[in-house]
C-alpha cells in the first residue's frame, strides 16, 4: 500500500522522528513487512509492505486451527 500526501504546504526533511514514526516503520516488521517514509517536496510518500499471509483471516502457515 502507498499514501501520498498532496496539495498540502511543502515539505522537508526532518531532523528527528518521532513516536509516529517509530510506529509506521516499526510496527510492519512485528508481521514480517516494511515500511518507508519519504519526505518529498510535494508531500510525504509512505510505503507499507507485508506478507499476504500477514493480513488475512487463515493461520499462519503450521499453526494448529483453533
Amino acid at each position: 500500500m502507498t499514501w501520498r500526501e498532496a496539495g498540502g504546504p511543502p515539505v522537508g526533511s526532518v531532523s528527528r522522528k518521532g513516536f509516529g514514526s517509530f510506529i509506521l516503520l516499526e510496527f510492519p516488521k512485528q508481521f514480517g513487512g516494511d515500511a518507508t517514509l519519504d519526505y518529498q517536496s510535494g508531500g510525504l510518500v509512505y510505503a507499507l509492505k507485508l506478507p499476504l499471509d500477514a493480513i488475512t483471516d487463515k493461520p499462519p502457515s503450521g499453526t494448529p486451527a483453533g
